[in-house]
């Protein structure tokens, strides 16, 4: 089977729990600049009442930040400085569109720490999406 690119399946390219975010961007736009570990955080930070809900989304979310922080490489990925430009400029949207100031803070921690790499930012990213976690655990 060939899938053509010209003419996708709209199931496959607008699918709706991509498209809830009140900012209007869509998760790609970000994630496709971001590296996967990261880019699959943030794509389950847009998501995250979505599918299986906030406390499996927030847990996937912590695990890819923990991954990423251990198998840490050199930046290289952003030798595309019209990324970066796209990037952040989405990022102002997305955080000024987000309703849930916790949600729009782990969105925050998470880019920075993709951007630089810095030990900091994923700190506050870890904090952050702990929070997250806490706040949509099952009582038990």
């Amino acid at each position: 089977m060939v899938i053509s690119m010209s003419n996708p399946d709209p199931r496959v390219v607008k699918v709706a729990h991509y498209n809830n975010h009140p900012s209007g961007i869509e998760a790609i736009e970000i994630c496709r600049y971001m590296s996967f570990n990261m880019g699959n955080c943030m794509k389950y930070l847009f998501r995250l009442q979505e599918k299986e809900g906030p406390y499996l989304n927030s847990q996937k979310c912590r695990w890819y930040v923990l991954d990423e922080e251990k198998e840490r490489q050199p930046l290289s990925r952003m030798k595309n400085p019209e990324g970066c430009v796209i990037v952040r400029k989405s990022m102002r949207s997305v955080l000024a569109g987000e309703p849930d100031a916790l949600v729009a803070q782990c969105m925050r921690y998470v880019y920075l720490a993709d951007m630089t790499h810095d030990g900091y930012f994923f700190g506050k990213a870890h904090d952050h999406l702990n929070e997250l976690v806490s706040r949509y655990a099952p009582p038990y």
